[in-house]
């Protein structure tokens, strides 16, 4: 089975095709601002609403020096998953004016690096958004979740979890094909990439993390994906790799932790088949 041969993944709504085209070349556009706030998340997480009307949902970077990388994160791995056909939503980066963040977060406590966003893309109309799993899910998701550990071994992502709102579910019942469809979008990379992989810290390189919670996975996962997956990561080119990691302001992510992240991904890249055998115990 080669990488060819990976079902397609990437299922999102028609309308996400240009942006996810556009988003997935270029580090930012288009002004936007607060529409409302998210039921949930830790991170302060936001609605927003872009000047030519499209929504997305705003990631502040936060006070905690060894993360405020976390925005930058998020933009690299969508860039990337894009490239592998993953089902991870576009992003862009978006500096918030001070003076809207102080008036939107007036009454909160604010940290200047909160300006700094990571903006995704709605994958699934909202309507259709769930975090929950049936029993069967993890069944029809198994090529999914195999690609998806993958791919966060490679990046070293940690803490992915479905339940607490890390992955959304879109099931539409009576498609067109006459069944019902179950699609799913994996969100939150802050923890990741230049998170993982400290500046000064070689040990923090080699991390593979893989805590996804939901244990009716661990039973269906697909591991005739794994080889393909590795394939298809290993022909990403250390020129796409240097194009999207550069790209990045030094704002968000400073040229020290551009220069770990490049080589982390390019390194992890050749030797991930040996970092998943480690982990076959969790196949």
């Amino acid at each position: 089975m080669d990488d060819s041969e990976v079902p397609i993944l990437r299922v999102f709504d028609a309308s996400m095709d240009a942006v996810s085209e556009e988003w997935s070349n270029s580090a930012g556009a288009r002004t936007w601002d607060f529409d409302d706030w998210m039921d949930k998340g830790s991170t302060g997480a936001f609605k927003v609403k872009s000047n030519d009307g499209i929504d997305g949902v705003a990631k502040p970077g936060i006070a905690t020096p060894e993360v405020c990388c976390g925005p930058a994160n998020e933009k690299i791995a969508a860039d990337l998953a894009a490239l592998l056909g993953l089902p991870i939503p576009p992003v862009v980066l978006y500096e918030w004016p001070i003076d809207r963040m102080n008036e939107v977060l007036k009454g909160k406590e604010k940290t200047p690096s909160q300006r700094f966003l990571a903006i995704s893309a709605f994958a699934f109309s909202e309507d259709r958004n769930t975090s929950v799993l049936d029993a069967n899910d993890g069944a029809t998701l198994a090529s999914s979740l195999t690609a998806i550990w993958a791919f966060d071994s490679w990046i070293s992502a940690r803490n992915r979890s479905i339940s607490s709102g890390q992955a959304v579910i879109s099931k539409d019942h009576g498609s067109t094909s006459g069944k019902n469809s179950i699609r799913i979008a994996y969100l939150d990379y802050a923890l990741s990439l230049a998170d993982s992989w400290r500046v000064g810290d070689e040990k923090s390189h080699d991390a593979a993390y893989w805590e996804f919670d939901e244990s009716l996975i661990y039973e269906k996962r697909c591991i005739a994906i794994v080889n393909p997956m590795v394939s298809r990561i290993r022909r990403i080119t250390a020129g796409q790799i240097d194009e999207i990691v550069t790209r990045i302001p030094d704002l968000w992510l400073p040229k020290e932790n551009k220069d770990v992240v490049t080589k982390n991904l390019k390194s992890r890249q050749q030797r991930l088949k040996s970092l998943l055998d480690d982990y076959q115990h969790r196949i």
